[in-house]
């Protein structure tokens, strides 16, 4: 863990740090990125809506002078038809500020996502650029042996021809290493929200991070912010559903006012008291109750749904992830050491004039292909761990 002081100078001064690690970087996106200022906008957004409904209606209040006996009279009108509504509206309005808190949670996991696989690929494309300039480092020493054993007439031309097509090979393979090593970059500095004009410090951290650690444990189905989202969307239809069907039922608005200003009555004040309650008799405010009810309904089958979805979404994420860790694995500690021997033999056997070009051509062509596949694999494993570690919420 990161203490917070730390990680306050952190947000500052990022683009003055030698290196940068992943947990650093996924500080500095949520400082700089809109996407979480937008979801906590709505948070207190959603917060102002509740305080408002929880507020009581203010009183009407009225004065009138006429030329009529008494002259001067003032009331005061209270409705009451909000009483019985209010509960729902309130609930409906805690609902809807549960839902902006999952939002706020969801966008914070969804950012931590986009991080980690965006520093992840950038670290990718940086090692099969450094990968691929030690190929071209061979391919110039084997070129160079090719010429020497060649003025020696210890192979035929053709021998030579080949292993120069081989270093052109590597030199386009370091070409392409270094525009994906350009765009993977772009692309982290975009999800940071790094500065104009400032250049991304070097990445910290390798593709076999975390290989060894045991995955988060999975989460109960309430704790994901999707489903979160969903229950409050139901809690805040029931609860709109319960407000239009008390709305139905009419309640009175109270009025007390006095009177004075009456020559019949010189210095007497005179009270008044008075109600006044809606006659249901052309609208009962059955069709919003109606629409109300259907809205909850379709709100909880909605969370039906998005239950049966979070449950397969965790057992696919939970199933890539452990067998992306098993590719990993076999890449990191198998893969990518016995492509490098195995060229490194037949590199050494070829300048010792032990072997001819086709069986380094093809420890070669072998290399290439098992590096590929295993920066894949690595590649692979992260983003299966930083999906997971966004439906768990960890934040290792």
């Amino acid at each position: 863990m990161i203490p917070p002081l730390l990680l306050g100078l952190l947000v500052l001064q990022a683009p003055q740090l030698d290196s940068l690690r992943l947990a650093e970087a996924t500080v500095f996106a949520r400082a700089h990125r809109g996407s979480l200022v937008a979801a906590t906008a709505a948070v207190d957004e959603a917060r102002g809506v509740l305080s408002e409904r929880r507020q009581l209606p203010n009183p009407t209040a009225s004065y009138t002078h006429t030329t009529d006996l008494p002259r001067q009279s003032a009331t005061v009108q209270q409705s009451f038809d909000w009483l019985l509504s209010r509960g729902g509206s309130v609930g409906a309005g805690r609902a809807l500020l549960a839902r902006a808190r999952a939002d706020l949670t969801g966008a914070r996991r969804g950012l931590a996502r986009d991080v980690h696989s965006a520093f992840v690929g950038a670290l990718a494309a940086t090692e099969a650029r450094r990968l691929a300039e030690a190929q071209l480092a061979v391919a110039d020493t084997l070129e160079r042996i090719a010429a020497r054993r060649l003025a020696a007439g210890d192979i035929p031309a053709a021998e030579a021809d080949r292993l120069g097509l081989e270093r052109i090979l590597a030199l386009q393979t370091l070409s392409r290493a270094r525009a994906e090593e350009a765009r993977a970059s772009l692309a982290l500095a975009r999800t940071l929200g790094w500065p104009d004009g400032t250049a991304l410090p070097p990445l910290a951290g390798s593709l076999a991070d975390g290989l060894e650690r045991p995955a988060p444990a999975a989460p109960q189905l309430t704790e994901l912010p999707r489903i979160q989202s969903a229950m409050a969307d139901s809690a805040a239809a029931t609860a709109a559903a319960s407000s239009a069907s008390w709305a139905r039922l009419p309640l009175p608005t109270v009025e007390v006012g006095r009177q004075w200003d009456d020559a019949d009555l010189p210095g007497k004040q005179l009270w008044t008291l008075g109600a006044s309650i809606p006659i249901p008799l052309f609208n009962r405010g059955g069709g919003a109750a109606a629409s109300a009810r259907a809205r909850a309904r379709i709100a909880s089958a909605d969370l039906l749904e998005a239950r049966l979805g979070a449950r397969q979404a965790l057992g696919e994420a939970k199933v890539q992830l452990d067998e992306a860790r098993l590719r990993a694995r076999l890449a990191s500690d198998s893969l990518l050491p016995g492509a490098a021997r195995l060229r490194a033999r037949a590199t050494r056997a070829y300048s010792l004039g032990e072997t001819g070009a086709l069986p380094l051509l093809e420890a070669l062509r072998t290399e290439r292909e098992i590096v590929a596949g295993a920066l894949n694999d690595l590649l692979a494993y992260q983003e299966a761990l930083a999906d997971w570690n966004s439906l768990t919420g960890s934040t290792e």
